[in-house]
């Protein structure tokens, strides 16, 4: 019966054209999946998601280091990633790894990704190489903490652009060269602590824009010259740290001023009388 079904020409032609249907319905299923199928790139949309910037630097640390972020795994930095918090859009807005034992350098850390970070701290680590320049672009940065690392080379004058930096913690490396003048143009800093480094030359004049600063440590660096008269300007300090330069000349009267200190340390220097 089947045999003859297949010998007549209708039902051979009837065939030919459910076999067409099908083909064509195979394969427009299969475009369109693949129309709503992400790539790896479009998951992360571009090259400068957070995702992919944070996955990219810890790349470039020691192996050690790497396993120590294990959970930094998938596209998605704001779930169970250690470290990380995140706003209600998403976006990062605190990279926390303070004491973690990481190794490595700042250098594969694409700081132009996260237009939303508030807080950077990677203190009391081990990280090493210069700070780059590009640590600029945390334009909405207020809390920084790079201190007690080994890192080296100059403070960048692109910190500058830190207009919204209320803490900047960069104690405790071998940063060396002069405190910029641009550290004049952070005016919502409340506490600058750049102790235990190199530094060398003056204290910048334009120190005295901090007018709200509270809290302000230059000790144990290789700082000269006179303690700037701008000072007496930051009514608000609380604590003066000095101790431990080679600051000359007399300790200027406007510190008369500074009616909120209560902490001030200016002993192992070469001052002189003001008489």
């Amino acid at each position: 019966m089947t045999t003859s079904l297949l010998n007549k020409p209708f039902f051979s032609f009837f065939l030919h054209i459910l076999f067409f249907l099908l083909h064509i319905f195979n394969s427009s299923s299969f475009f369109a999946l693949a129309e709503h199928t992400p790539s790896t790139t479009s998951l992360f949309g571009n090259n400068n998601t957070e995702a992919e910037a944070l996955l990219q630097w810890k790349a470039s640390l020691h192996n050690q280091s790497q396993s120590l972020l294990s959970s930094w795994v998938g596209i998605s930095p704001c779930i169970n990633w250690i470290g990380i918090t995140c706003d209600n859009s998403g976006s990062v807005t605190n990279l926390t790894l303070e004491s973690f034992g990481l190794r490595g350098t700042l250098y594969d850390l694409n700081f132009s990704s996260f237009h939303n970070l508030f807080c950077l701290d990677l203190a009391d680590n081990s990280l090493s190489g210069t700070i780059p320049h590009e640590i600029g672009k945390l334009r909405n940065l207020s809390f920084l903490a790079l201190s007690s690392n080994q890192l080296f080379g100059p403070i960048p004058s692109s910190i500058r652009n830190l207009t919204s930096l209320s803490n900047l913690y960069l104690w405790g490396n071998k940063l060396s060269g002069s405190i910029p003048q641009e550290i004049g143009l952070l005016e919502s800093l409340n506490r600058l602590d750049l102790s235990s480094n190199v530094l060398t030359g003056a204290i910048p004049y334009s120190i005295g824009k901090l007018r709200n600063l509270s809290f302000l440590s230059l000790f144990e660096n290789q700082l000269s010259g006179s303690i700037p008269f701008s000072i007496g300007n930051m009514t608000m300090l609380i604590v003066l740290a000095l101790k431990k330069n080679n600051l000359t000349g007399p300790i200027p009267s406007s510190i008369g001023k500074l009616r909120n200190l209560s902490s001030l340390h200016l002993y192992r220097n070469q001052l002189s009388s003001s008489c």
